[in-house]
């Protein structure tokens, strides 16, 4: 059957027909892939999206982190000048008690009185 249609059809029409279907398949192949390329693309574009909300929010995150570093390093220096400061009234304070334990020390027997004993044992309980 086939072959009576091919003898009643010129050549030139099935060269024609042939060169149709040729052009029908390759652009029926090329929106394939277009369509293929289309759909790889907004795939890849949703997902630089994805990827971008997620480094603005490590970012953030960062940023507060090193907000936070900075106050706590502020706060650590302030700290340390705070203990420093209260050394050196300590030892401030030791050097003048020092000096007067050396003076009661040294002090003349006629110079002792009478003393109530809770005073007394609360003085020399005085580091």
């Amino acid at each position: 059957m086939f072959l009576k249609l091919f003898r009643l059809l010129p050549g030139r029409v099935w060269l024609i027909g042939a060169l149709v279907a040729a052009v029908v398949g390759g652009w029926l192949w090329h929106q394939t892939v277009t369509a293929r390329l289309e759909l790889a693309v907004t795939e890849a574009q949703f997902e630089a999206d994805s990827l971008r909300r997620g480094r603005d929010a490590w970012q953030a995150r960062a940023n507060r982190y090193r907000d936070d570093l900075v106050t706590a390093i502020a706060e650590q220096a302030h700290a340390e000048r705070a203990v420093r400061e209260l050394q050196d009234s300590l030892a401030e304070v030791d050097e003048r008690y020092r000096a007067l334990r050396q003076r009661i020390a040294r002090a003349p027997a006629e110079d002792d009185g009478p003393v109530a004993p809770v005073l007394r044992d609360t003085l020399e309980a005085l580091p």
